[in-house]
């Protein structure tokens, strides 16, 4: 025995791809919206995001070249930490961390503590101590 629906498969298809949205209606009411209203703005954000991330790893990567900064923070920024996460992760103190960040200390850095850092980030060493294009 099979039990009939109110709804054919196509609508349930197409209602269950649907977001429920809040919003304020033209008279200002506090209201609820469904489908992809804001699918558009959504997408602007997302790309305006990452290409703010882009900007900020390039202006690194710039710095790094500079000699501003060490190879350390490129990877930290590319892998979304901040110094107090790759401590933890590297179990290292944070402090010791920031220090790295700075490209004089970064290369008097012993290969155990390298070694550390890489496997914090989950790349070998090599990649570690350069800058990728």
């Amino acid at each position: 025995m099979t039990t009939s629906s109110p709804y054919n498969e196509e609508q349930i298809r197409a209602e269950s791809l649907s977001e429920l949205m809040y919003d304020y209606d033209q008279y200002g009411n506090y209201t609820s919206r469904s489908g992809n209203y804001y699918m558009k703005h959504e997408e602007i954000l997302m790309h305006d995001m990452l290409k703010m991330m882009k900007e900020k790893l390039d202006g690194i990567r710039e710095q790094v070249r500079a000699g501003k900064l060490s190879p350390l923070a490129f990877h930290m920024e590319n892998k979304h930490m901040d110094p107090g996460i790759l401590a933890r992760y590297a179990e290292i103190s944070a402090r010791k961390v920031k220090r790295h960040l700075k490209s004089g200390n970064f290369s008097e850095l012993p290969a155990e503590l390298l070694k550390k850092y890489a496997d914090a980030f989950e790349i070998p060493v090599e990649e570690l101590v350069t800058l990728p294009e």
